[in-house]
């Protein structure tokens, strides 16, 4: 951006990926995002690794995953797949899926291995490892070694695998109190996939959703049946298109659960009518604090039952990027822009926050004026030029 050359440009993980970081005005940049270092780390239900999922992932469509929530969104398909095995009994043929039983268990997991690496699921929602890393981006001709340049890493929760995951739960859960879905013989299990599939952030949801798929296909039947996701529906990274698509979810009863959204902005207004129709929704790329908690016990605004993550808080990843850039690139001042939707304006938020905490001043926490992606770049520039740093939590338009 003009006038701001001396000035050290960080991001988040809604940039992070290889469309953005291919462009060259990139290189400089620091990016922060989920520690995609996975090595060995397996899935406890499928046995699946990182390396084996990127190697059947290029198989079947000749690229790589764009963005890095990818992981994410396959382990929360088996988060949910285990959970309504462990909901589900057979009534005489019948597969009788208990809906409170499948809040139960993911509310219960714990040190759940997966491919992020071991996760447990608070009384919010937040299920996630939380380890966030801070990568410089070197060579637009060179994503692959970006990724790989970590320079900072933040680990409140870790995501190293310990110990041998625990057998399968011998009975089922539930009591019945939020209902149940019946599931007639040759009949699929019915889930559904709500992620960003078009538009600018469809680099985030076609991963997502593929991974989706994937974990569907490795997990096999449930019960003697067989899982369906149906057609991918498409939350358009926003509150109207999170809405729409929760509505067509919930009136559609046999349907248990929902691997989605894509974006923050979705899910706020996806997640009151999941919950409502006592189902679930598990989101592998959803990272707003509003949706699950302050981490101080206090429930974010977007908060519903029935709303799980495995993707971090960013309240993390705020205090990870103020960190980074107090304690290792030295900056004192910064400012932090977004574009008023709840991932960006939480984690704009969350760095000036933990940045003011650990010393610095924040000039401005400034909001654009043109709506989801774009801002009036010369008030951006009166607001940051004073700046040591500037934080961008976007989305790319």
């Amino acid at each position: 951006m003009a006038g701001l050359e001396g000035i050290t440009m960080m991001a988040a993980d809604g940039l992070l990926n290889t469309n953005y970081m291919a462009i060259p005005e990139t290189e400089g940049m620091y990016f922060s995002g989920p520690d995609i270092r996975y090595g060995s780390n397996t899935n406890q239900s499928t046995g699946q690794t990182a390396d084996g999922f990127l190697a059947a992932y290029n198989d079947e469509w000749g690229e790589d995953p764009a963005a890095p929530f990818w992981a994410h969104s396959y382990d929360a398909t088996t988060l949910l797949l285990d959970a309504i095995a462990a909901a589900s009994y057979d009534d005489g043929g019948t597969l009788v899926i208990d809906r409170a039983g499948v809040r139960e268990y993911l509310a219960g997991v714990t040190d759940y291995s997966g491919i992020i690496g071991l996760m447990s699921c608070d009384a919010f929602g937040d299920c996630g490892s939380q380890k966030i890393t801070v990568i410089g981006h070197a060579d637009s001709n060179d994503i692959a070694a970006s990724n790989a340049n970590v320079i900072y890493e933040y680990a409140p929760g870790g995501s190293s695998i310990v110990g041998a995951a625990l057998g399968g739960v011998p009975f089922h859960l539930g009591d019945g109190s939020l209902g149940t879905v019946e599931v007639g013989a040759g009949e699929d299990i019915q889930i559904r996939s709500l992620n960003a599939i078009s538009g600018d952030v469809a680099f985030l949801g076609i991963p997502n959703q593929r991974g989706v798929e994937m974990a569907i296909a490795d997990y096999g039947s449930i019960g003697g049946h067989d899982v369906s996701m149906g057609t991918g529906l498409d939350d358009l990274c926003s509150a109207d298109g999170g809405q729409a698509a929760a509505q067509t979810i919930v009136a559609d009863e046999s349907v248990v659960g929902v691997i989605g959204t894509s974006c923050s902005g979705a899910a706020a207004a996806a997640a009151p009518l999941i919950s409502e129709a006592n189902m679930v929704m598990i989101s592998g790329s959803n990272t707003s604090p509003s949706l699950t908690s302050d981490l101080a016990g206090t429930a974010g605004s977007n908060n519903y039952p029935g709303y799980y993550r495995t993707a971090h808080n960013d309240l993390y990843q705020g205090a990870a990027a103020a960190n980074f850039a107090v304690d290792v690139l030295g900056v004192s001042t910064a400012a932090a822009i977004h574009d008023g939707d709840p991932y960006t304006q939480g984690l704009a938020q969350a760095f000036a926050d933990a940045f003011e905490a650990a010393g610095g001043t924040v000039y401005d926490v400034h909001g654009g004026q043109q709506g989801r992606h774009g801002h009036d770049s010369g008030v951006d520039r009166d607001r940051c030029w004073r700046s040591g740093a500037v934080v961008l939590p976007d989305l790319p338009a």
